[in-house]
């Protein structure tokens, strides 16, 4: 009985012990949630005063970028002023105010561009607006602007098509593709094409007229032309191709191998005896002095024609000279002439000439006075 007691004194002062620890520890416990929920409520606090501290000095600079009429800036401040600040109110009437002026201001500037006719601009920054302003009133002058800017791109492009300037019409209305969003590009693709037609059909017609008329370098440089508008277009490439490779040569284009007494002009205009001007360039003037002149060119065998104007320049002294061609060292033209020559034409046929040799030699008469002097004029060489 009595072992009994104490067994029972001892457990109840086991549960007294285990009591009393737990309640130390949910005291600790107490402690620590208070010491917590204090220290997050002072964090809290000075988060709140870094914010409105933050809040006030983008008002602040809000209303100095205002003042300076910097809107857009001074609404990307408004908007950083908090719900707990004071002039929240006031930042917002403020944003709907610098929002206005701004839209208004932009709008005059759209205006403005498209009264110059500027409507790609136009265009483009009214869907820049729409990324801020999202209205009807925006979205109905886009589409209008669109359909001017369309009729401005024709006008142009007609205006150079009716003068038959196919060529800058069609560079004109392909410099503007990279617009294409605003404007109506299937007409204006359909235009386009349209001309690139034209251009393609007057381009090969009138090369060959060109040609016909002995005019190969404007026949080329037309073609050229069309060929930098369209880069892609075979029939053109094969026709410069053609002309080119056919063409005659100039003589002024071809290298002198060994001369004499024999100058090309590329200064000034030069006369005959008769008064008949001759321009600079492919032209050049041969003489005799104590010895023919002359100028020798290698051909290469690529050539089977020669044409070209001889005539007396009017330095020729009152005496008679010869003018002598030759091809492979063997002649196969020669004239004579004085100052009472007039201008001969020439068309040889130089098949298979691979060294060509002009001359001027001295003709001994009578009444000689002075040194015989020619000028060649325009020579060409046929392939």
């Amino acid at each position: 009985m009595a072992l009994l007691i104490v067994v029972t004194l001892w457990n109840n002062k086991i549960i007294y012990e285990e009591e009393a620890y737990m309640k130390r520890i949910k005291f600790k416990k107490s402690i620590i949630i208070v010491v917590s929920i204090a220290m997050i409520l002072l964090m809290v606090g000075c988060a709140n005063k870094e914010e409105k501290e933050k809040s006030s000095k983008a008002f602040s600079n809000a209303e100095s970028l205002f003042q300076s009429e910097n809107y857009s800036e001074a609404i990307e401040e408004y908007k950083k002023v908090i719900e707990e600040d004071d002039d929240y109110e006031q930042a917002q009437k403020k944003i709907e105010e610098a929002e206005d002026t701004l839209y208004r201001d932009k709008m005059s500037q759209v205006n403005q561009m498209a009264e110059n006719k500027y409507y790609d601009e136009a265009i483009s920054a009214l869907k820049d607006m729409l990324n801020n302003f999202d209205n009807d009133e925006i979205k109905k002058l886009i589409d209008l602007y669109k359909q001017e800017f369309t009729d401005e791109i024709l006008l142009v492009a007609k205006s150079y098509a009716d003068e038959k300037d196919y060529c800058n019409a069609v560079i004109y209305m392909s410099s503007i593709s990279s617009s294409k969003e605003n404007y109506d590009s299937e007409i204006i693709e359909s235009k386009l094409s349209e001309y690139k037609q034209s251009l393609e059909d007057y381009a090969l017609t009138q090369s060959e007229v060109l040609v016909e008329e002995k005019k190969y370098d404007d026949a080329v440089s037309l073609l050229e032309n069309a060929s930098g508008a369209m880069p892609d277009n075979k029939k053109i490439s094969a026709k410069l191709k053609e002309i080119s490779d056919t063409k005659p040569v100039t003589l002024s284009d071809i290298k002198v191998t060994n001369s004499d007494k024999f100058e090309q002009i590329t200064d000034n205009a030069v006369e005959d005896t008769i008064g008949n001007t001759y321009a600079p360039g492919n032209l050049f003037e041969i003489h005799e002095s104590w010895g023919n002149g002359f100028g020798e060119f290698y051909l290469g065998k690529e050539y089977k024609k020669l044409t070209g104007v001889i005539a007396p320049s009017d330095k020729c002294g009152n005496c008679t000279g010869r003018l002598e061609i030759y091809s492979n060292d063997k002649m196969i033209y020669s004239v004579k002439f004085n100052r009472k020559t007039t201008p001969v034409s020439i068309d040889l046929g130089i098949s298979n000439s691979e060294w060509l040799k002009i001359q001027v030699a001295y003709v001994e008469t009578d009444d000689s006075d002075g040194n015989p002097y020619v000028l060649l004029s325009d020579f060409q060489l046929d392939k």
